[in-house]
């Protein structure tokens, strides 16, 4: 654990890192009418805030969202193999949680997305503010300025609240829909384990007691997943906001220029 720890939030920061040099470069290459349509603090929360969002996922998320999915294949496996009866109880809902947290992680993004252009209005009122505050004093626009800041602080605070009330009403329909797997897993064993469907095939306590065990190893993986995605779709529209620089093309006659 301190390996991983240590050895992903140094190249979580070395990316970090290179993003914030070559966007930086790149806006240097930009012509003036690139410059005309965006505003100066959206352009310096791109630069700076959103690829630290980037680090979080790499140190934080990405060996866990690869070891929960490596944990997922695995454990299906083993829950077949121990009676593929109850397992596929386990098993075969799961394409429908993954599509759920797919449909969820696409929501998630586009809110997050319209937080950050938010955040970017709040921080284009401080660029344009605080290194003017000689002007702002000097013709009494006080407040007018707190005003401004009053304005976008409550939009990117409704933005925020927003994915707040996403996020905290779908984890518990999620972990509901997990947990019922587990119930119906208790609903079809007992009557084999305890000998009231002769018909069916024998289920020993001994099978039963391991395949409890790894279907609660089962849940943790999904429960991950399902905290992942919120950091995921955190920094993939953080992400997306830093390439819209990168993909920005230089206007052609100033750089023949």
């Amino acid at each position: 654990a301190w390996v991983r720890m240590r050895s992903m939030a140094i190249l979580g920061e070395y990316v970090a890192r290179d993003l914030r040099k070559a966007a930086y470069d790149h806006l240097q290459r930009l012509s003036l009418s690139f410059y005309s349509t965006k505003q100066t603090g959206s352009l310096i929360s791109r630069v700076s805030s959103d690829t630290d969002r980037l680090w979080e996922f790499i140190a934080w998320g990405l060996v866990d969202f690869l070891v929960s999915v490596l944990s997922l294949v695995g454990l299906t496996a083993v829950l077949l193999y121990l009676d593929w009866r109850l397992g596929l109880i386990m098993t075969v809902p799961m394409p429908i949680v993954l599509t759920i947290l797919f449909l969820y992680g696409r929501r998630m993004h586009r809110l997050f997305g319209q937080a950050w252009r938010r955040w970017g209005k709040l921080t284009a009122v401080l660029a344009d503010s605080i290194p003017g505050i000689r002007v702002v004093k000097a013709f009494n626009q006080e407040r007018r300025e707190q005003g401004r800041f009053g304005r976008s602080n409550a939009d990117v605070c409704t933005s925020f609240n927003q994915i707040h009330r996403t996020w905290t009403s779908f984890w518990p329909f999620l972990w509901c829909s997990i947990q019922s797997m587990t119930l119906a897993v208790w609903f079809f064993a007992m009557p084999r384990l305890l000998g009231y469907e002769p018909t069916a095939a024998p289920l020993t306590v001994g099978v039963f007691v391991s395949f409890a065990l790894y279907m609660g190893m089962y849940l943790y993986p999904i429960e991950i997943l399902g905290r992942l995605t919120f950091i995921l779709n955190r920094a993939t529209s953080s992400a997306h906001r830093v390439f819209e620089i990168l993909d920005s093309q230089p206007d052609i006659v100033e750089v023949e220029s």
